[in-house]
């Protein structure tokens, strides 16, 4: 198991230490292995914590939205975290449009969070 399990006993409500291993096949062929490990105030129950993981990812980016929306491939940033960190920042903000109930295209609501104080505070914020 991973270092960061020695410090469980910091932490307050685990019920559950979860291990996944993904593989995504591209033409009946596997191309990508990861394992992946949650931690869970979740009691034992399978189905449940599937559940759970499953809703998680749901709003994860697919990988060439980011890139599509944000032009990721040309960004210039290579040095320490700050790749990482702009990453961050555009799932975040492809996360909030994502959930704003607004029928338009990300693009076209992305934009209109640049054109629109109120419109990106409806992002943020949540407000309509």
């Amino acid at each position: 198991m991973n270092e960061w399990i020695s410090e469980a006993s910091n932490w307050s409500n685990i019920q559950t230490v979860i291990e996944v291993e993904r593989e995504r096949h591209f033409k009946g062929e596997v191309v990508q292995q990861e394992t992946l490990y949650y931690i869970s105030s979740l009691a034992p129950d399978v189905e449940r914590i599937g559940k759970a993981i499953r809703s998680h990812w749901e709003w994860k980016a697919p990988i060439g939205s980011l890139d599509v929306t944000f032009k990721e491939d040309d960004c210039r940033i290579r040095n320490g975290d700050g790749a990482e960190n702009v990453a961050v920042i555009r799932r975040f903000a492809l996360n909030l449009t994502k959930l704003h109930p607004q029928k338009n295209s990300m693009r076209g609501k992305l934009k209109q969070a640049g054109w629109s104080d109120k419109f990106r505070s409806e992002l943020i914020f949540g407000q309509n």
